[in-house]
């Protein structure tokens, strides 16, 4: 099965914290390899701000990878 990864912080405490975007990426390559999936690409947002239906563009490469060709040929989004 093929898959995208989408990581991203909100907050400055999640950045710091143990949440950052390296531990979201490790954790999601680790998830696909045990469930045998091949990781097409990983899309990254760091923004440290909550989107709201106004404000959509706080997480642009959510809707890049949305919008991708490479997402359309992918079974699914591992968030």
């Amino acid at each position: 099965m093929n898959v995208v990864g989408y990581i991203r912080v909100s907050t400055q405490g999640q950045a710091e914290e143990g949440y950052s975007l390296k531990y979201q990426e490790d954790e999601i390559k680790v998830y696909c390899k045990e469930n045998g999936w091949n990781l097409k690409h990983i899309y990254r947002d760091k923004e440290l701000a909550v989107p709201s239906p106004r404000n959509s563009m706080k997480v642009p490469q959510l809707f890049m990878c949305v919008r991708s060709q490479l997402c359309r040929t992918c079974d699914w989004i591992i968030v």
